[in-house]
């Protein structure tokens, strides 16, 4: 079973890299959106302002860029007849959910952890934050990708990325947004409470990590059921 779920973080590894513009996309956003805004207000406030902006703000291109990659975690799985072949074989779906939630996280999300010392130098973030800031950034980006791929799922069917996926998904972004953004804030205010923030968000990531992808395998199995 192990052996399984790894060949198929493998493949899906393999295959962004045949075709990495899909994946590319969410990452440039993410960077030149992140770039824009201090480069823009940089003239106009000073350096504190702009870090207390820039902790709520980078939360934003986050959740956008995941949004942006919504679409490329089952679809091609579905019309090209992949996700039937995993309903029917004989390696539980729930597996197979977990490695295509790995293999997203590291395609989509990983990049964006590795890209944290240059928004911070952007943004003048105090660097004794970074290592808070990636904690609460791997967090959110965990329960980004759980919370995506279940719209990825319920969306299945679509032929293409419509605005259906997004308006569908955000209000469940809304509290990652909330508490990532009060986390981060109390953290460059060197304000104890980000620890709390930090805990309930890591505890609503458990949950989702735990729950949600038994939602999303009974998602696609009606979906590819129902072809």
């Amino acid at each position: 079973m192990s052996t399984s779920f790894i060949t198929i973080i493998r493949y899906e590894l393999l295959q962004a890299s045949r075709s990495p513009i899909a994946f590319i996309e969410p990452i440039l956003f993410f960077m030149l959106v992140s770039m824009l805004l201090p480069l823009s207000l940089s003239s106009h406030i000073d350096i504190d302002q702009l870090a207390i902006i820039g902790a709520g703000f980078i939360w934003i291109c986050v959740l956008l860029a995941h949004l942006l990659s919504l679409h490329t975690l089952f679809r091609d799985d579905y019309h090209d007849g992949t996700l039937i072949q995993w309903v029917l074989s004989p390696t539980p779906l729930i597996y197979i959910i977990y490695a295509k939630l790995i293999s997203h996280w590291i395609i989509c999300s990983l990049p964006i952890l590795l890209t944290t010392p240059l928004w911070f130098w952007l943004f003048h973030l105090p660097e004794q934050a970074f290592c808070g800031f990636l904690i609460i950034l791997g967090c959110s980006t965990v329960l980004l990708t759980v919370l995506c791929a279940m719209g990825a799922a319920l969306t299945v069917q679509q032929n293409r990325q419509t605005i259906l996926q997004g308006l569908l998904i955000l209000p469940w972004y809304i509290p990652v947004l909330i508490l990532a953004s009060f986390a981060s804030n109390a953290l460059c205010q060197q304000q104890i409470v980000w620890i709390s923030y930090t805990y309930w968000l890591a505890a609503i990531t458990t949950l989702m990590l735990t729950l949600l992808p038994f939602l999303i395998t009974s998602a696609l199995t009606m979906m590819t059921m129902s072809q």
